[in-house]
């Protein structure tokens, strides 16, 4: 779900807004394949280098959890900082996937603007 493949399958088959178990199942992916392949195994190891980079790069906020209801200290992650490891997940999941060098390419820079906090939505 940490790649720029999910995401373009995420804004063209959902809403946009709400992660559903509909849309995680539905992504064509057979997870027993990926997970005994060389592919995963390199997924698995760039997922424990995104999950590390996105905790050191995280912030803890403090918002109001609604009238009467007190503060609410949440902790935010920011994907963009984490591009790189997304590409290289993206990459590892094309050579798993067959794709071509030009979708895998499509695939990183999918709305890029967007993603990384560039453009207005």
């Amino acid at each position: 779900m940490n790649s720029g493949l999910f995401y373009w399958f995420f804004t063209v088959f959902s809403d946009c807004r709400n992660l559903n178990r509909r849309e995680i199942e539905s992504f064509p992916i057979n997870l027993e394949s990926l997970d005994r392949s060389h592919s995963g195994q390199a997924i698995a190891a760039l997922a424990d280098s995104l999950m590390a980079r996105l905790v050191a790069t995280s912030e803890d906020r403090t918002m109001s959890a609604g009238r009467g209801k007190g503060m609410l200290r949440v902790q935010c992650i920011f994907p963009a900082t984490a591009k790189a490891i997304i590409d290289e997940i993206d990459a590892a999941l094309g050579n798993h996937l067959g794709l071509s060098p030009q979708a895998v390419d499509f695939v990183r820079n999918y709305e890029i603007k967007y993603r990384l906090g560039t453009g207005k939505p």
